[in-house]
């Protein structure tokens, strides 16, 4: 067998493993890695279990490089996109970092990878947690000299070509920055999801919301990391926002925390990296937006989605609380925010219209019309779209090209609507007359208001779960 039909066979066979089984397997064979032990091909049969190990969020068993990598794991992103959101390191520059610490350790890495091995074997977990802070205070300094001895003069050549074309440099600095925080910066962290699962707002590590008491430990704990650190508390703010669900929940602390907001973007600022961070947050919106709604092929669930976290994401950043009007902050976000307008222009609406009348036949007949389940879908998709824009377009400059299209294509939605169902009321018997009537009773109900008026331009329906707040408040 070649290679690939052998992983392929391995594959099959791990599949058939319940959870239990693929993550006992799965700790047994990295407990023998990590002690020198491995008999078996421990990389392709981990590689076979991942999927499973996912599914379960399997806890791993800890190796030197892993346990080294919790100093800065809340930062960490599988996104290799070259311009990161502030606060977020890829994860592929754990390899070529770690090779190079094992350079710069040299001996020193050696006594410390053996230390290692006796505390997997020995499974006291206390051991354990004070040897990790001996970790963390290592490669620490190996960092900061792997560091100057890539950018000091020419470089060390040795260590440049473990970097040579990676693009990761950044990313590097970036860990040695936080290194030096980690400690406080992880307790600070811990403190706050402890208290978020008190108020029964966690989702494992990650933040929902901020209720209450979530967000009075986080301020507090953001005091105590500026009281030690001055403005590099901000790499507190953006661990915090990395775990939350709405990054812009963010902006609730500032009222507390008295944040500047300074008129320039610079950098050291105590509230320079959180502004900075939203408005990269806000861009990719953006970004995404305009990316979805210029597929004219691609589901339209997915542009619904993110206009309206596009939409809480604008009420939050320009709204009490937010960035104050007026500020290069604000003035960000309505250039922003002119991308998007942009983007939902009059060719996306006549394609919405377009999508729904697709549903509805131009004329009430019936043998072998009846209508394409996918196509249905998509028109009740392009009607929910329609509604929302219409709902949440407000002040952004979208709403008269809206409203023109979006009633001059109802009054035709209308029209076939009335007719497919006084057709089928009289034709019972006809099934694709019954379908039509069918697909034109979905979109009806997301359209129109439910006392079916005679001008249904108008009478646009609030989509259901509609965010609060509007697009451009």
């Amino acid at each position: 067998m070649t290679s690939d039909e052998k992983a392929k066979k391995l594959e099959l066979i791990l599949a058939k493993l319940s959870h239990r089984q693929a993550l006992a397997f799965a700790r047994s064979l990295e407990t023998e890695r990590a002690l020198g032990k491995a008999s078996l091909p421990t990389e392709a049969i981990l590689a076979a279990l991942r999927p499973q190990l996912r599914q379960g969020q399997a806890p791993r068993v800890p190796t030197l490089c892993r346990l080294a990598c919790t100093a800065f794991e809340e930062f960490l992103t599988d996104s290799t996109e070259p311009k990161r959101p502030e606060g977020r390191i890829t994860r592929t520059v754990i390899a070529p970092w770690w090779k190079g610490v094992q350079a710069v350790g040299g001996h020193d890495m050696l006594e410390l990878e053996r230390s290692f091995r006796d505390h997997v074997a020995s499974t006291d977990k206390v051991a354990l947690g004070v040897f990790a802070e001996t970790v963390h205070r290592a490669v620490r300094q190996w960092t900061e000299t792997l560091l100057k001895r890539l950018t000091e003069g020419e470089g060390d050549p040795v260590l440049k070509a473990i970097f040579a074309g990676l693009n990761l440099m950044a990313d590097l600095r970036e860990v040695a920055r936080i290194l030096p925080l980690a400690e406080l910066l992880r307790s600070g962290l811990d403190a706050v999801i402890a208290a978020a699962q008190g108020e029964g707002k966690a989702r494992g590590r990650w933040l929902p919301e901020l209720g209450p008491a979530t967000s009075a430990e986080a301020a507090r704990q953001y005091r105590k990391v500026r009281d030690a650190f001055g403005v590099d508390v901000g790499y507190f703010a953006l661990a915090l926002i990395n775990r939350l669900e709405r990054p812009w929940d963010i902006l609730g602390l500032g009222r507390e925390l008295a944040w500047r907001q300074d008129g320039s973007l610079v950098r050291d600022t105590e509230f320079g990296a959180i502004g900075r961070r939203l408005l990269r947050e806000f861009e990719i919106l953006a970004r995404e937006i305009g990316a979805l709604a210029g597929s004219a092929a691609g589901p339209l669930a997915p542009l619904l989605t993110t206009l309206e976290r596009y939409a809480e994401a604008s009420r939050a950043l320009l709204g009490e609380g937010g960035f104050r009007r007026g500020s290069t902050w604000a003035e960000e976000v309505t250039e922003i925010r002119g991308q998007v307008v942009e983007a939902l222009g009059a060719p996306l609406i006549e394609r919405l219209g377009a999508t729904v009348l697709a549903v509805l036949p131009a004329r009430a007949v019936g043998a072998g019309l009846i209508p394409d389940q996918p196509a249905i879908v998509r028109g009740a998709e392009a009607a929910r779209l329609l509604v929302f824009l219409r709902e949440n377009g407000g002040k952004t400059g979208i709403v008269p090209g809206i409203q023109r299209n979006a009633e001059q294509s109802a009054k035709e939605i209308g029209r076939r609507i009335k007719e497919l169902t006084a057709a089928a009321k009289n034709a019972e018997d006809d099934a694709a007359l019954a379908s039509q009537a069918e697909a034109a009773s979905l979109i009806s109900d997301i359209l129109f208001a439910e006392d079916g008026g005679e001008t249904p331009a108008l009478q646009l329906k609030r989509p259901r779960k509609a965010p609060a707040g509007t697009a451009a408040e």
